[in-house]
């Protein structure tokens, strides 16, 4: 089949654990299919080529410094994307559309796109967001206008995959039939996986964190848990690894807070570093008060380092319960507790991680493309 992919931005000229399971995903379907996937172009990339066997064709010029604006994703960045992106499909018959349903303005075209081509439709949905959160991420007015928006474009796809099953039962509170979703999670693949995972029970000290740097990820939360659990345990470092948009902020609040024992890197070029370097920690710790799965803590359980979690945490279920939840003020002492005990002794509730294996990819969108 000839599958079209749609997301405004595209790993790994952007970073993030989105789209890097965006990325696995679209190999994977190219193994089998021809890829053809609709994006921005970003520093690196070219008007349209091939690469990974995906067939990238890249419908704006865009700028990953502009991709959040004081905070937030950029309205102009996705008003770029949905305006361009109707002539650049056009140019294709697809039998399938595979959208990413992020930033929400570009799928009247992809909807519009496939009644009239008669393809299907597979919405790709992250996270659901009530009128509450909207009204924090965009203000009162914008907020409500954005909440009443998105919950009418999600409607109408032939089907949904949902990470999690927070965000399925999210579908479903806007009105989408349950058996059009369909929960799935690939972020790891479990066979290489293994090739890294520590292969001691004892980490170096070190409390890690690897991801987009914006305001959601509450790192300045993570660096307090971090600072008075070193005050506790001298051994106690931290690491920080990605950047985004509060890369400055991060950078300002170590510095001026004397943290020599924090350290901040970019993004590896090389995810086996970045797996190895996880793999030797204590514990990933994170933070974050928006998380549609957590791609990140899940490849950190895979390679057997432990995950602290606080407990307003929005994780669902299905990675909270494999992971150490407390509550936010006892996180200094608990980090204490996980850097001098064994990392198999967080480990118990681990389990199988079949659930999110990359190695069910091809089978599930043959299922729902019915691909026989």
């Amino acid at each position: 089949m000839r599958i079209g992919i749609v997301s405004d931005i595209a790993y790994p000229w952007v970073k993030g654990g989105l789209q890097h399971t965006e990325h696995i995903e679209a190999m994977h379907l190219a193994n089998e299919h021809e890829v053809l996937f609709f994006t921005l172009r970003f520093k690196g990339m070219k008007s349209t080529f091939t690469k990974y066997g995906i067939h990238y064709i890249c419908v704006a010029d865009a700028d990953i410094d502009r991709l959040y604006v004081n905070g937030i994703r950029s309205t102009r960045l996705a008003l770029l994307f949905a305006r361009a992106l109707p002539k650049f499909l056009s140019k294709y018959k697809l039998d399938a559309i595979f959208v990413n349903t992020m930033p929400y303005l570009h799928l009247p075209a992809v909807k519009r796109y496939c009644r009239a081509n008669g393809t299907k439709l597979i919405m790709d949905a992250i996270e659901i967001w009530d009128m509450k959160y909207w009204q924090k991420y965009l203000g009162a007015f914008r907020g409500i206008a954005a909440y009443y928006y998105v919950n009418r474009v999600l409607k109408g796809a032939d089907y949904y995959i949902a990470n999690s099953s927070t965000t399925s039962q999210g579908l479903q509170r806007i009105g989408i039939e349950p058996d059009k979703i369909r929960v799935f999670s690939p972020v790891v693949d479990l066979k290489e996986m293994s090739r890294y995972a520590s292969k001691s029970d004892k980490g170096d000290g070190t409390v890690i964190f690897a991801g987009r740097f914006i305001k959601e990820k509450r790192l300045d939360l993570w660096i307090d848990v971090v600072a008075k659990a070193h005050s506790i345990n001298k051994n106690v470092r931290g690491l920080i690894i990605g950047t985004g948009p509060e890369s400055d902020s991060i950078m300002r609040k170590i510095a001026d807070s004397g943290y020599n024992f924090i350290s901040v890197q970019p993004f590896m070029k090389s995810r086996k570093k970045l797996y190895k370097r996880m793999a030797g920690a204590s514990l990933l710790l994170n933070m974050s008060e928006r998380e549609g799965l957590s791609a990140i803590a899940i490849e950190s359980l895979a390679l057997r380092t432990p995950v602290l979690l606080p407990s307003y945490t929005p994780i669902p279920a299905e990675v909270k319960q494999k992971c150490v939840v407390d509550d936010i003020n006892l996180l200094p002492k608990r980090v204490d507790e996980m850097v001098r005990a064994s990392k198999n002794r967080y480990l118990q509730k681990v389990g199988t991680l079949s659930e999110f294996d990359t190695g069910m990819i091809n089978s599930v969108f043959d299922d729902l493309l019915g691909v026989h």
